[in-house]
């Protein structure tokens, strides 16, 4: 249990260490908002999300075999029942960590579309949507919005925002900005890969 504990701590240092570099990040971000520093930023917090999720994935498949090996060594030694609510309790802390970490990654990637929008609310609520729930896809599904994204940023020319890479932008995959057109509206794109 101690090894869980040390990584509980971890995690939550680890929590504050990217809630510090992300704020660090958007400001540079909104002082030059230019497709490479989306683009990097964006990067950064895609791959937060994606070792956040792959975590928490493998915690929940664990669940069963460690409630298994748990009960025999309880069976084995009765005395260790005494710890047991403290070892859930701390496994649990851990889950909700890692959930935490999600939510700060989700929120830096929000902060990053409020900047590229110019923080006009009557553009990013039309493309909010309460009922859907974006989750970052996995494997080629992930391939086709990175792309397109790269592609329009080496262009030079457009702003290109992974909407799941937000909480609040769930219309598309991608929202995309004319640089060189500021009164043309977003647009949403929907990217199909195979």
């Amino acid at each position: 249990m101690d090894a869980l504990v040390r990584e509980l701590a971890f995690i939550t240092h680890r929590n504050e260490e990217i809630a510090h570099g992300g704020c660090f990040a958007l400001e540079q971000l909104r002082a030059a908002c230019t497709p490479a520093a989306l683009q990097t930023t964006q990067d950064e917090i895609r791959s937060g999300i994606r070792y956040t999720m792959d975590r928490l994935k493998q915690i929940r498949s664990r669940r069963r075999q460690r409630s298994e090996r748990i009960a025999a060594r309880v069976r084995r030694n009765p005395n260790l029942r005494r710890k047991l609510n403290a070892h859930h309790n701390v496994l649990k802390a851990r889950e909700n960590a890692f959930r935490h970490q999600q939510q700060i990654l989700l929120q830096l990637g929000d902060a990053c579309a409020w900047i590229v929008l110019r923080y006009d609310h009557r553009v990013i609520m039309p493309l909010a949507d309460p009922e859907q729930n974006h989750i970052l896809p996995t494997e080629i599904g992930l391939v086709g919005p990175i792309v397109i994204a790269n592609r329009a940023h080496e262009s030079g020319e457009f702003l290109v925002i992974e909407n799941d890479l937000t909480n609040t932008l769930k219309i598309g995959d991608l929202t995309v900005i004319a640089l060189n057109e500021p009164l043309c509206p977003p647009i949403a794109v929907e990217v199909k890969t195979s």
